[in-house]
């Protein structure tokens, strides 16, 4: 891995963390959280990634924690604006 390129390096980091969760979700669905894990990635393999997630879903939770949320318009998801929830009472505690 450490000839590959960082944006490599993180594609095949991606790609082995969901492959542990669809491992470990044959029995039962997993959570797979993944923090701005594509920042370096260019938009074809972007597209590619995207297409991997569509089909992750269906046997895997999928949480990503991102800056840039438009890198992920276009697939099945339910988007969460932490700013939005900043006033929210469960960030809160009550």
């Amino acid at each position: 891995p450490d000839d590959l390129s960082y944006g490599a390096r993180e594609q095949l980091q991606f790609l082995v963390r969901l492959a542990l969760g669809m491992t470990l979700s044959r029995d039962e669905r997993q959570l797979v959280v993944l923090d701005d894990r594509l920042t370096h990635t260019d938009p074809g393999r972007l597209k590619h990634a995207r297409d991997i997630l569509a089909e992750v879903a269906d046997h895997t939770q999928v949480i990503i924690l991102t800056c840039f949320p438009e890198r992920y318009a276009g697939i099945r998801a339910r988007d969460v604006d932490m700013r939005e929830l900043s006033g929210a009472r469960i960030l809160r505690g009550k």
